[in-house]
């Protein structure tokens, strides 16, 4: 099958090789020439915000869409998620394009702001997302997009906070003495959402939900996270700061991490059901390969 993958970057790198393995020729999408391409992939030059003369390979049979907006406002969410996903779904319905038996299939990484939860609770993908801030609300309309679009079968991918490679913010954090939290938090290695994007990409269409959490099998309190890095490095444990909504104990492990319900507990296990097994199921197996690789 011929896949696009609009908005390649890392995670377009890290899912290239299992799936030209499977047999897939990969159509990578970027606003820059894509350099030292792997094998099977094939580089395009567009812009979906420019999108004038912009024109897709045929037999498209999937499509992943992994965005990022140029600034971190309303207008700069809106222009990489709304604009863009509109029209790069107008380039996929041009004549042509929509050659095989099935609907194309489209897969959209948004995010797991789309929930708008703080007390601590679990939440799911069932029922429609009540987000707290812009970002989340922007998100939840380019859903809608992907998923009320009459001529593609959308997937919608909620991504929980990725860390790997490149994003060891939080490792930084740790070694820099800054001050940690015991809200919740979910988290995906980089490596799990790309495969897992890949996936759900390609699994046959009776296994693939049209919205999907993709996080990994273990929410976690930030300081439980911070600590255990802390622990691999050998370095004193980050402090909790007492003013940022979470309470705690200043300066120290503890015995249990306790606090106040801040943030949220996403549930996972529906992208269990799709047959998808995570290389790092816990925030444990992936900071401890990240550290490795370090």
């Amino acid at each position: 099958m011929r896949i696009l993958w609009a908005g390649w970057g890392d995670l377009g790198t890290r899912a290239a090789p299992t799936l030209v393995a499977g047999g897939h020729e990969v159509i990578a999408l970027r606003r820059s020439p894509l350099e030292d391409a792997p094998d099977g992939v094939i580089g395009v030059v567009g812009d979906l915000n420019a999108p004038d003369g912009l024109v897709l390979p045929p037999d498209i049979g999937a499509c992943v869409v992994t965005l990022t907006p140029d600034t971190r406002d309303r207008g700069g969410y809106e222009s990489a998620y709304l604009d863009a996903t509109t029209n790069l779904h107008r380039l996929l319905n041009v004549e042509g394009q929509a050659t095989h038996p099935q609907p194309l299939r489209v897969v959209f990484a948004s995010s797991t702001a789309v929930y708008g939860q703080d007390d601590g609770s679990w939440v799911s993908e069932g029922g429609r997302p009540t987000p707290a801030r812009f970002n989340g609300e922007v998100m939840v309309a380019a859903e809608s997009l992907v998923l009320e679009s009459p001529t593609t079968h959308g997937v919608v991918a909620r991504l929980g906070g990725i860390y790997g490679p490149g994003r060891d913010r939080l490792v930084r954090s740790v070694t820099s003495g800054k001050p940690t939290s015991t809200k919740w938090t979910n988290r995906i290695h980089s490596d799990d959402a790309a495969a897992a994007l890949a996936h759900l990409a390609t699994a046959d269409r009776p296994l693939v939900p049209d919205v999907v959490n993709v996080v990994d099998q273990e929410p976690a309190r930030k300081q439980a996270v911070t600590d255990f890095i802390a622990d691999m490095l050998g370095v004193p444990a980050p402090p909790v700061d007492e003013d940022d909504g979470d309470a705690g104990t200043r300066g120290g492990r503890g015995p249990a991490v306790v606090g106040s319900d801040h943030g949220k507990r996403v549930d996972g296990s529906r992208l269990l059901t799709t047959g998808f097994r995570h290389r790092h199921p816990t925030f444990r197996d992936g900071y401890a390969a990240l550290l490795r690789e370090r």
